[in-house]
């Protein structure tokens, strides 16, 4: 690549926008001192990408921007543009097709910078790629100024080796090494730091999982017993009077210890049936009563009411049911709380979900019956 063209707005001594255009034979840039010559060829190394104030010759990057004069007021910013004829050698294949390669820095007051490639922005590792091998650069041997020569004649074989590596294009790929490398090495902390993490999970995970089975354990309710199924008594069957049978199987957190049942009057029932009521009725009056018991047990026993499981003391509450003779239940009320308003709802709660019972035993003779349970709930 061959320079063209140099254009310089508001850096250093150049206020205004100057111009260079390096035709074929222009060999250099020549003039009093004081006239800018070292500011020509420090605007060319800027624009490649100087990151050193020092080597500018400035003690801060905002020195480079034109700082004012007697008759003249500071600018805000510098430019710098720098086009180069393409050869198609040694550039970066997505260049391969233009004709001129213009390189463009801009530097504000307020430290914000920008770089452009053909008027479109880019990276600063974009333009020292773009120059990498083509001897071209901030430390390429294309500039070198004055007093260098004699640094590169007294200087050690590593040190001209750079110079050397330059000129046979091997640059590019030592950086490019040095990029991979790294990269290679930022994976390896990153992979230290995730078995960092690994290792101290695992330390974790078997504790994680006993709590997590005792938790599981704790919420899982335990699973109801079914009531003991009872043969079904005869006419011969003893009148067991108000007292139901009584329930063993537990229920979560509560054990229904006693569900009697009496007759209550009622539409039907006549007065002063009971459960053993009538010598040819006593069998079927008990069977009846005992069913409902197990049916309102065992709806009552499912998960579904845990204000029991906190129950520190026995309990008891009366239920009256008025079943038709279908079984349904029209009415259900409590005769007596325990005192839990909880507890009592989830017994009334059990009644609505045991139905539909079986139809009133045409044996007894009634359309509808009234029924009063003792529900007594002991802990377990």
């Amino acid at each position: 690549m061959k320079l063209r063209r140099l254009e310089i707005s508001g850096f250093k001594s150049f206020a205004d926008r100057v111009v260079f255009s390096f035709d074929d034979g222009v060999t250099g840039v020549v003039g009093p001192n004081g006239c800018g010559k070292s500011n020509v060829v420090d605007a060319i190394r800027w624009a490649m990408g100087e990151q050193s104030a020092k080597h500018l010759r400035g003690r801060a990057m905002e020195d480079v921007i034109f700082s004012g004069s007697e008759s003249r007021p500071a600018t805000g910013m510098a430019e710098v543009s720098l086009t180069f004829q393409n050869d198609g050698q040694l550039v970066p294949p997505q260049y391969a097709g233009f004709g001129e390669i213009t390189v463009t820095r801009r530097l504000f007051r307020n430290g914000d910078s920008d770089y452009e490639i053909n008027k479109t922005a880019c990276r600063l590792l974009d333009i020292t790629e773009l120059f990498l091998g083509t001897g071209v650069g901030t430390r390429a041997y294309s500039i070198i100024e004055q007093g260098r020569i004699g640094l590169i004649v007294s200087a050690k074989p590593e040190d001209r080796r750079s110079i050397i590596e330059e000129a046979a294009g091997v640059t590019k790929y030592k950086a490019r090494r040095k990029q991979a490398e790294r990269k290679l090495e930022a994976t390896e902390q990153n992979l230290l730091r995730l078995g960092d993490v690994v290792a101290e999970v695992r330390a974790r995970l078997s504790s994680l999982e006993r709590s997590a089975k005792k938790a599981e354990a704790e919420a899982k309710p335990p699973e109801p017993k079914k009531p003991e199924a009872k043969p079904s008594p005869t006419p011969a069957a003893t009148d067991r009077g108000q007292e139901g049978g009584t329930a063993a199987a537990p229920s979560p957190g509560a054990t229904l210890a006693k569900a009697g049942a009496a007759a209550a009057g009622g539409a039907g029932a006549g007065a002063g049936a009971t459960a053993g009521a009538g010598a040819g009725q006593g069998g079927q009056a008990d069977y009846y009563y005992t069913y409902l018991q197990g049916r309102i047990y065992a709806a009552w026993q499912r998960p579904l009411y845990p204000a029991t499981e906190t129950l520190r003391k026995s309990l008891t509450t009366t239920v009256r049911l008025t079943l038709s003779s279908s079984g349904r239940v029209t009415r259900a009320e409590l005769v007596s709380s325990s005192g839990y308003g909880a507890i009592d709802q989830s017994v009334l709660r059990a009644v609505q979900d045991a139905q539909p019972f079986q139809p009133i035993p045409s044996s007894l003779g009634r359309e509808s019956l009234t029924v009063n349970l003792e529900i007594t709930l002991t802990p377990n």
